[in-house]
């Protein structure tokens, strides 16, 4: 089911809701599309080019990122996602100015880009949909990915994670068979990365979830010689 935010234009809920027609109109907390499903809560945020380089100046972009991450936080959801959705014409000027359709920007291209990154590397996504008419294809679409279960998105253990979770968390679901829920676990029993590579295997499989097979994976893992692919 997809919550679009009652700030956000009456004809992109319209046009979600021809598709799927549980779609709800609703006051949001964080963001301005809530996409829940079985498996996944999906939290994303739409900008214009314009409202982009004004949200980051005003610092109104940060604050909802920081809402969305407390929200997804809170869930317990397998995957949970933050998204971005940047819509609409954006270029720069011989003088590296940020450009939009209407606008030529003081902000310099590479401020916003420097800001996007930082975003993408705090665990956000980056989309883009050049008009209205494609962000409700990307959000259906968006939808429709994340109905399927955790197990048919195995590649998304790694970039899917939310802004606000350590490092460490984030090295542990890298390893095949770890998640968030079972990271949080391994953490909690033995408290440093350190010491969850140095016990013996016998000894993570006193947590919750975990088997042999995951609990012998990382000292495969940690034995197995390095190679170029």
């Amino acid at each position: 089911m997809i919550t679009v935010d009652n700030k956000e234009p009456w004809s992109i809920f319209q046009d979600i809701k021809k598709i799927l027609p549980d779609t709800l109109w609703e006051s949001l907390y964080a963001g301005d599309y809530d996409i829940s499903t079985e498996y996944a809560l999906v939290l994303v945020t739409r900008k214009t080019t314009e409202d982009l380089a004004n949200s980051i100046t005003n610092g109104h972009l940060n604050d909802e990122a920081r809402k969305m991450v407390e929200i997804l936080n809170l869930s317990k959801k397998q995957i949970k996602v933050a998204i971005l959705e940047i819509e609409g014409w954006m270029s720069a000027t011989i003088d590296g100015s940020f450009r939009t359709k209407n606008k030529v920007w003081s902000q310099k291209w590479s401020y916003i880009w420097d800001y996007l990154l930082g975003l993408q590397l705090h665990g956000f996504l980056i989309d883009y949909s050049p008009n209205q008419h494609f962000t409700v294809d990307r959000l259906v679409k968006l939808h429709d990915y994340f109905s399927k279960p955790e197990s048919e998105h195995d590649s998304l253990k790694a970039v899917s994670m939310p802004a606000g979770y350590s490092d460490q968390l984030k090295i542990l679901c890298c390893i095949p068979g770890y998640d968030i829920i079972l990271g949080k676990r391994m953490g909690e029993k033995f408290g440093t990365l350190r010491n969850i590579f140095s016990v013996p295997w016998q000894k993570r499989v006193e947590v919750d979830g975990i088997g042999q097979v995951k609990a012998q994976v990382i000292d495969s893992i940690l034995d197995e010689e390095m190679k170029e692919e």
